[in-house]
């Protein structure tokens, strides 16, 4: 969308992505709503979760937001996790860039990135086995991690069901759905959603 987009703002401007547009006096501007959405439906979720070690799975574009929410949350250590290991060392150097003290590596081995970690976000593109088969192995999860999950669709999704299996605290999609969506949020970044739009959508 960016070669379209006249102007990225804000983390728009800052991550190289835009999923949302509008237009101020005739010129198409750009903004990033996935990085706020998460956030707030993560805090919303789980206000006293520790994010000082995060494992994150994907580095494409939502995957690129939800990273920089993460450090902006306080997030010490973030570990990228993708197949292309060079896509996903860019996305931590492009994050290096904007926050203070190196916090973010790539790795392509989950087992190791996972070793002290605090809790896990899913990023990857959704797919048609997503509902049914873990976006990565179950003998991985702990009880003693939270488990966030961007896809909304299904909300149940098989990481959700492994992870609550394994006694881990979620957070799946619906929420960050809602929140990027939401007027506030898409035209005043960092602003809330409304109660109105999450319960209208909830109750959907």
């Amino acid at each position: 969308m960016i070669p379209a987009v006249g102007r990225p703002v804000g983390r728009g401007r800052a991550l190289g992505a835009v999923n949302t547009v509008t237009i101020r006096q005739g010129r198409i501007v750009g903004h990033n709503t996935d990085g706020s959405g998460w956030s707030w439906a993560f805090r919303r979720a789980l206000p006293a979760a520790d994010v000082s070690r995060i494992v994150q799975l994907g580095a494409g574009g939502a995957g690129a937001a939800v990273s920089d929410a993460a450090l902006r949350l306080g997030a010490q250590q973030l570990v990228i996790v993708d197949r292309e290991a060079d896509r996903a060392q860019a996305l931590a150097d492009r994050l290096n860039t904007y926050h203070a003290g190196d916090r973010a590596s790539a790795s392509t081995d989950i087992e190791a990135a996972l070793h002290g970690a605090t809790g896990i976000v899913h990023c990857t593109r959704p797919r048609a086995w997503t509902s049914c088969r873990p976006a990565l192995p179950a003998d991985l999860l702990r009880a003693d991690l939270w488990v966030s999950e961007i896809v909304y669709f299904p909300l149940e999704t098989a990481l959700l069901k492994a992870a609550r299996a394994k006694g881990c605290r979620t957070v799946d999609g619906g929420g960050m759905a809602v929140a990027r969506r939401s007027a506030p949020s898409a035209c005043s970044p960092g602003a809330s959603p409304t109660r109105r739009a999450w319960s209208a959508t909830s109750e959907a």
